[in-house]
């Protein structure tokens, strides 16, 4: 038994869910140390569970495959199920479920050799692939027996992620048990701590009381799961929690931009093409629902290119796994056929790459287009919230402020939208003008901008704030064209350190400061130490 190569790869584990990327590095660094074939195994085990947990299904597929190939030479019963179920779970990830079901079926064959956390969670994978399947009875036949075996065993990790399992096909086949399973899972979370838990079963009791029209009831359970995934900095679970919350809010009467745009920054970040597809998706069916048709043919037209991107990129896993089955292949007699199957797989292989790669510089192309705002051509509200969540820390702090051109509704219809039209052009250059540190401007909304720069205190944030409310008012942008009234603007802004708060909790106080900005009297400025 070699204990370093044991200790680097327990340590591995520990971190596969927190820091997989560690985790992977750890497992592969331990490769030098190994002084047996079993102890390889181990080690490409541990990089598969990493590169699963990473959702690089390829690279994960590669090492397990290569571990399962040195376990069964080495006829070790144990690990050879523990590697066809990362192998099923690879395969379910990128949709083959026939292939995910005989792995995880050829692994239920032993189970007198499994222990009750391997066999849990192999009937609860079995039970995923029927639900994605929409074989719903047989799901939840496998979802119970593995609860069975987990309640018996005490396993309450796994009881809470299949009564959430088991809760989502009740809610899908409109059984009225959906709550108490989601509810003995939230109960489950509280008990040992767990905030993704807690905050992934308020989402579906929000969810559940949102199709119950209980809207008010709804929202309690969404801020609630808010709170915990941003404490917890979980942009997975966050996602559908955002774009359900904006469901309600459009059900209330309510903008859903704000959330569905947070959404879509963090499907971007996380590299979650289908939820990217989805978002844009539902942006454009929101702007067309608001006559806003320039905006919903832009978001129409970016779903549809990362529609494309997303089928081509699965063509081109799937071409790829289909490689490495084949390398994996026990026939090493290299017959012509094989050869000639692997070069025409090959090439097949560099094409559908060379597309792919083409279609995500067209991607590019229009992400770089819709991060920009066309009338005043500063950051709009997405391109604003991208630069922001890439902020440079330093030891200076960030301060962050919403700007409302005052009354602009009167400039408006005095002048005609036209005229501002070039208000807010001229506005915009203004405050672009100040060339402050990291400075930077998103328009927000109408007649709303976001300004971002580093100050050392809040004496010179104030001074700099004051400097543009001033300079706005120097533009002499009158109200009427018989009158002799400025324009002028209220800011409300936030001093702190963006790294340790959620971005979207910095805004809405810097919108209460811009609250209290008008409600004093306009044309002022107002800012909060956060």
């Amino acid at each position: 038994m070699n204990k370093i190569v044991d200790d680097k790869l327990l340590e591995a584990k520990k971190l596969s869910l927190r820091n997989p990327e560690k985790s992977y590095e750890i497992a592969k660094s331990s490769l030098a140390l190994t002084v047996n074939d079993h102890e390889v195994a181990r080690c490409y085990f541990h990089m598969a569970y990493a590169c699963r947990v990473m959702s690089n299904y390829t690279e994960g597929l590669k090492h397990a495959m290569y571990a399962l190939d040195l376990f069964e030479k080495a006829s070790d019963e144990y690990w050879i199920l523990r590697t066809r179920n990362i192998i099923g779970i690879v395969y379910f990830y990128y949709g083959n479920y026939k292939t995910a079901l005989e792995y995880f079926s050829k692994i239920l064959v032993h189970r007198d050799l499994m222990d009750a956390k391997l066999l849990s969670s192999v009937l609860n994978n079995i039970g995923e692939v029927y639900r994605e399947a929409g074989n719903h009875d047989k799901a939840l036949d496998y979802f119970h027996e593995a609860m069975d075996i987990s309640d018996k065993n005490k396993l309450m990790d796994h009881v809470a992620a299949i009564s959430l399992n088991i809760g989502e096909v009740y809610y899908i086949t409109e059984n009225e048990k959906s709550d108490d399973f989601v509810q003995r899972a939230y109960e489950l979370g509280v008990l040992h701590g767990d905030l993704v838990v807690q905050g992934e079963a308020e989402t579906k009791l929000g969810r559940s009381m949102f199709r119950n029209r209980k809207y008010d009831l709804a929202e309690k359970y969404y801020k609630s799961a808010l709170e915990k995934f941003n404490k917890v900095n979980n942009k997975y679970y966050l996602i559908d929690l955002l774009i359900n919350y904006a469901a309600l809010l459009e059900a209330k009467g309510k903008p859903p931009r704000k959330y569905l745009i947070e959404a879509l920054n963090c499907s971007i970040q996380t590299k979650l093409e289908n939820k990217v597809c989805t978002i844009y998706k539902l942006l454009s069916e929101y702007y067309e629902r608001n006559n806003d048709f320039r905006e919903a043919f832009a978001y129409m037209k970016a779903y549809h290119l990362k529609d494309k991107e997303i089928e081509a990129s699965n063509l081109s896993v799937r071409l790829e796994i289909m490689s490495i089955e084949l390398n994996a292949s026990r026939q090493k007699d290299e017959g012509e056929d094989l050869k000639l199957m692997g070069r025409r797989l090959k090439r097949e292989i560099e094409s559908v790459k060379e597309e792919l790669e083409a279609i995500k510089l067209e991607n590019k192309a229009l992400l770089e287009v819709s991060l920009y705002d066309e009338l005043t051509k500063v950051y709009n509200r997405r391109g604003m919230f991208k630069y922001l969540e890439e902020v440079e820390k330093t030891d200076k702090k960030d301060v962050l402020l919403i700007l409302d051109i005052d009354y602009f509704k009167k400039y408006n219809d005095s002048w005609g939208h036209l005229k501002g039209d070039a208000c807010l052009v001229d506005m915009v250059n203004c405050i672009s003008s100040h060339n402050f540190e990291d400075f930077a401007v998103g328009r927000y909304g109408g007649e709303e901008f976001i300004c971002y720069f580093k100050a050392d205190d809040i004496d010179e944030a104030r001074n700099t704030l004051e400097l543009i409310r001033e300079k706005c008012q120097s533009l002499k942008k009158v109200y009427y064209s018989e009158g002799e009234k400025f324009i002028t603007v209220s800011i409300g802004a936030v001093i702190t350190h963006l790294d340790k708060h959620p971005l979207m909790s910095v805004l809405d106080e810097a919108d209460q400061q811009l609250y209290l900005a008008k409600e004093s009297g306009r044309n002022l400025c107002k800012i909060k130490e956060y």
